[in-house]
């Protein structure tokens, strides 16, 4: 193989061997966007629970305000009509507990319309949290499989990637690590009606002439090995 077909063989596996750390890291991103999302969907529960609590207690102590006033009410009447006491503070007790009442049934009715409102909340918000729940289940089992198979992948690629640079001369060797180290992607580039595929810069007449008849030159612009179209 000429040097030519050496950079090209080498530039295709780096290329897969580069899909392949892209794909490991997308798969490997898809837990902890799961547990987040689970993490998100528990504490808006559990706000929400907190909140259904809170309005809970308050409709009870507004029931027991109502059941005191209710007696109170009841031990005024009782007054009024056995003539103990003074009547007119009787009718004024009277009076001011059933307006006491009224406030706190009021009350009481806007709490449980709210408690209703915010059990359906909750309800809505359990489920949202068993569907994050089942999504991360689900996706560490894909994420392993997927990570496996990419794994699997890299372990056939790796060594023919070693076996393709090993057979590279050592001065074009150390050129293309060292132009992969700088450009972190593509090695090499298809030479284009004369210019490079990457970076669309023309090449000198003499040079794409050179390169068409399987010489090694490199991109004047990013510094890319300029191949021939296969």
């Amino acid at each position: 193989m000429n040097d030519i077909d050496l950079i090209r063989d080498l530039g295709q596996l780096d290329d897969k061997l580069d899909s392949l750390s892209r794909a490991h890291a997308r798969e490997s991103a898809r837990e902890p966007e799961a547990r987040q999302a689970l993490a998100h969907a528990t504490a808006e529960a559990s706000e929400t629970a907190k909140a259904l609590a809170g309005l809970r207690e308050a409709e009870r102590s507004a029931s027991r305000e109502v059941t005191l006033y209710q007696k109170r009410r009841a031990a005024a009447t009782r007054a009024l009509e056995q003539g103990l006491g003074d009547p007119e503070a009787a009718q004024r007790q009277v009076e001011q507990c059933a307006q006491i009442i009224d406030e706190f049934e009021t009350r009481q009715l806007e709490l449980l319309e709210a408690i209703e409102t915010a059990q359906q909340t909750l309800a809505e918000r359990q489920r949202v949290q068993s569907e994050a729940e089942q999504a991360l289940g689900q996706h560490i089992v894909e994420a392993g499989e997927a990570l496996a198979a990419i794994e699997a992948q890299r372990g056939r690629l790796q060594p023919q990637r070693d076996r393709a640079h090993e057979a590279l001369p050592k001065d074009l060797g150390l050129r293309y690590d060292l132009v992969r180290s700088k450009k972190g992607s593509a090695v090499a580039a298809l030479q284009d009606d004369d210019s490079c595929s990457t970076c669309r810069l023309r090449a000198p007449m003499a040079e794409a002439s050179e390169i068409r008849r399987g010489l090694l030159k490199s991109c004047r612009g990013c510094g890319r090995y300029l191949l021939p179209p296969a």
